[in-house]
């Protein structure tokens, strides 16, 4: 980079923000530059031509220290900042918008020039033949520069005076306006040099934001924007959620209040009885409630859907046989029956429309006339798991494990269990009343295996009551037992042909002897069950017992 003799110095004087400011610029090209640099400079300043490095050129300006020039190629101005910046180098690039020479201006200090000299050796730079500038501008003087004019003397020195006369206007408007510092000199000659300094440094002029500043008030305001957000979230959903309980707990109390409300308007509307009219009364209802399962009992018998339907109603309610059919006859669905008194207990409120299922209640004995006792029964209502409101689960239907099922069929076993490699016909399980031993194929499935020994072990029990076993004769009997013992404990029944054969079994037999058999059905079922049920109770004592010894 050539900065030596072929460069003119121009002092420039200008007004700056209404200061003074006087500024020795050498510069790159010569004496046609040095014409035009004050009309430059004062574009520049004035937004008439867009320049990267106006701010720090006003302050670079403003300390009326010596300035120099220097011409560096565009592709070596990233080189130049990053060793200017280590070498602690104030500069000021004044690079157009438009510029297509390739060539930009960096303005720096005289006192630096040494160290701009040293950047430009050491990294060779690419630098600027200053000299060819000057001839190929001399040559071309009748063409005019494509960014800044060539002016004549006279033409150069109308537009300096102009542009004084400009900025005479410019202060003076500067040193009317009330809120920016006074810039006219004191009337006072003799004022101190120090008050004078301390003045001109009061001058205030409006500091530039901070943009990093505002960066962060927007980001921490964006934050609590954002906590306050979610915290706002989180409040609504604890709203929703307590508003909720609190609903459901306020219907609750209004369900619990509309039905006592309704119990004590039942109890208004009946008047008190009498002790005789109230036995009456109940006398009716009882005789009511029998007729009723009378008529039932027909009914069950009538199909094999509706002795189904009966044969799983006695698999899920522990109820007698009369209530089983009075049951039935009121609510065939029903899967848990209980009182009024015991929902209430639990929390648990019926739903509003409901009517309870009346079922006859044991209520004291009585004596015959031969002295025998009978058992009172008094007429009750129950209302089942469907009737109450709630969400909850409050049945599920039964399902038994296979191996537990297994180990309380076999425990404490009065017949012997045998494995057959092949059957040649017949049922994959059977059991030999002569042999005493239950047969049983191989290769059955868990659920082929578990069915046959509930069946088989019905027929067991049926030979040990009666002496009178007939298998074929007495095979409606034991497979209904069968069926229900296996819907109690959770075991599917895939074979139901025998329920095909009701009509007949029950043909001729009069409503007292058809209950009666569906009694004893219900019975054969129990004493299974509740040897199953020691079987199991045994067995997981059993286990019990080895498990702690094993811990020992």
């Amino acid at each position: 980079m050539n900065t030596g003799g072929e460069t003119a110095d121009q002092v420039v004087r200008m007004s700056l923000q209404g200061i003074e400011v006087a500024a020795n610029v050498a510069l790159k090209a010569g004496g046609m530059a040095s014409k035009s640099l004050a009309a430059t400079l004062y574009a520049i300043l004035t937004d008439k031509k867009k320049v990267k490095g106006k701010a720090r050129l006003n302050s670079m300006l403003k300390s009326g220290k010596e300035l120099k020039v220097f011409a560096i190629h565009h592709n070596d101005l990233k080189t130049f900042t990053q060793e200017a910046k280590r070498y602690g180098v104030v500069y000021c690039v004044l690079k157009e918008k438009n510029n297509t020479d390739g060539i930009c201006d960096i303005m720096v200090r005289a006192e630096d020039a040494s160290k701009i000299s040293r950047i430009v050796d050491k990294f060779e730079l690419a630098t600027v033949d200053t000299k060819a500038i000057n001839e190929y501008a001399t040559s071309k003087q009748s063409q005019p520069l494509k960014d800044v004019p060539t002016l004549s003397d006279d033409e150069h020195e109308k537009l300096v005076q102009s542009l004084f006369n400009s900025m005479k206007k410019e202060e003076k408007s500067f040193s009317e306006n009330p809120t920016l510092a006074r810039t006219k000199k004191s009337d006072n000659p003799f004022e101190p040099i120090s008050t004078k300094a301390k003045r001109e440094h009061d001058i205030t002029e409006p500091k530039r934001p901070s943009v990093r500043k505002e960066l962060n008030d927007i980001k921490k305001q964006q934050q609590k924007r954002s906590t306050v957000r979610q915290q706002t979230y989180h409040k609504n959903i604890k709203k929703k959620r307590t508003k909720k309980k609190a609903r459901e707990q306020f219907m609750e109390n209004i369900y619990s209040m509309l039905n006592k409300n309704v119990q004590k308007q039942n109890e208004r509307k009946q008047p008190r009885l009498s002790k005789e009219e109230f036995a009456k009364q109940m006398k009716d209802r009882r005789e009511h409630l029998y007729q009723l399962a009378e008529a039932q009992t027909r009914e069950v018998v009538s199909s094999p859907q509706k002795y189904q339907q009966f044969l799983d109603l006695i698999s899920r309610l522990n109820y007698t046989i009369t209530n089983t059919l009075l049951v039935m006859a009121q609510k065939p669905e029903a899967v848990m029956l209980k009182d009024n008194a015991h929902w209430r207990g639990n929390k648990l409120y019926i739903n509003k429309g409901e009517k309870g299922i009346q079922i006859l209640e044991p209520s004291g004995e009585y004596q015959r006339d031969d002295g025998t006792f009978g058992t009172n029964y008094s007429p009750k209502y129950v209302f089942d798991a469907s009737q109450i409101n709630t969400k909850e689960t409050l049945y599920t239907a039964p399902q038994m494990d296979i191996s537990n099922m297994i180990n309380g069929l076999t425990f404490d076993s009065s017949v012997a269990l045998q494995q057959l490699d092949s059957f040649d016909g017949g049922k994959p399980v059977f059991y030999s009343p002569e042999a005493k031993c239950i047969y049983y194929a191989s290769g059955l499935s868990p659920q082929q295996l578990i069915q046959g020994l509930a069946r088989e072990y019905c027929y067991v029990e049926f030979d040990k009551q009666y002496s009178n076993y007939n298998r074929e004769e007495h095979q409606f009997f034991v497979e209904s037992s069968a069926y229900v013992l296996c819907q109690k404990y959770g075991v599917p029944v895939d074979d139901t042909r025998f329920v095909n054969r009701v009509a007949n079994y029950f043909s001729g037999m009069e409503t007292k002897d058809i209950k009666q058999e569906l009694g004893y059905i219900k019975n054969l079922c129990e004493d299974v069950s509740e040897r199953i049920d020691r079987g199991i109770y045994k067995s997981q004592q059993e286990k019990n017992i080895q498990r702690n010894d094993v811990s020992r």
